[in-house]
């Protein structure tokens, strides 16, 4: 079923959707739209160079078909998924040549007292997090974690650099991996199944 209308009255509303090739109708007083996340899509000078790929992207052909990047890989980017795929590459011996990340610099203190209750709410993520980063640090990726609160500006062909205000990186690779975080898939807004 694909929904491919939704009008709303006061408290209640109507959704128009097509099942079997046939349109129907169904009333309703509480909708939520559960419409899945994407990865984020970041502009940035060098992004369509062969090599250079998203996160989710390798996520997917090593799921789907097993293929991991055969040679070392920069990680570029910030949040779970990062952590997680580039603990799964160097689960299959991949050579990482070095994680970059993006994220602004906080207090980790002053954001932990602040969010306590959830922390311990959620203390198995936070476990699992502190995991994760023991094995990046055990695989002995150069300069992890120096640095951080990069921001992406430019990949390019003679030598492949990253670019950022502060600091240039010149780095031999042939696999880049970037990740900016997900945004919600307006796509596909509804699907009734």
């Amino acid at each position: 079923m694909h929904t491919w209308r939704i009008d709303m009255a006061d408290a209640s509303g109507v959704t128009s959707y097509t099942k079997d090739h046939a349109p129907a109708r169904l009333r309703f007083s509480k909708l939520i739209l559960a419409t899945g996340a994407i990865e984020r899509p970041i502009d940035f000078e060098g992004r369509t160079l062969p090599g250079v790929m998203s996160v989710g992207a390798v996520q997917l052909l090593l799921k789907s078909s097993a293929v991991a990047p055969p040679r070392k890989v920069v990680v570029v980017g910030n949040g779970p998924l990062t952590l997680l795929f580039t603990t799964q590459l160097v689960g299959l011996g991949v050579r990482i040549s070095v994680l970059l990340d993006t994220a602004p610099r906080i207090s980790s203190i002053r954001t932990a007292l602040c969010n306590l209750s959830a922390i311990i709410h959620n203390r198995d993520k936070v476990w699992k997090r502190v995991r994760m980063l023991r094995t990046i640090r055990s695989a002995q990726i150069p300069a992890f974690p120096m640095f951080r609160a990069l921001s992406l500006a430019e990949i390019n062909g003679s030598g492949r650099s990253s670019s950022t205000p502060k600091v240039s990186l010149a780095l031999l690779t042939l696999t880049w991996l970037v990740h900016e975080g997900l945004v919600p898939n307006t796509q596909h807004l509804v699907r009734l199944d």
